[in-house]
């Protein structure tokens, strides 16, 4: 189980460090190409709750799949 919790805090957190760059770098690219701050208003908030959305969806599937072979792991031993 401390395995599991181990592993669970480190996918939630390289995922949410790879959001972070991935936000980083659109808000560089886009600031030198000039777009206005209607663009950070509106479309830049809304591709950030599409990413941040997509990444738990993505972290909760990866944990669940883990957990499930690991329960199956333990089933074929006994």
């Amino acid at each position: 189980m401390k395995n599991y919790i181990l592993l669970s805090i480190i996918i939630l957190s390289a995922i949410l460090f790879i959001d972070i760059i991935i936000m980083i770098t659109m808000g560089f690219v886009t600031s030198h190409l000039g777009f206005t701050h209607l663009f950070y208003e509106c479309t830049y908030c809304f591709i950030a709750k599409f990413v941040l959305l997509a990444s738990v969806a993505s972290s909760i599937y990866i944990l669940v799949n883990l957990h499930l072979k690991s329960k199956n792991n333990n089933l074929s031993i006994k």
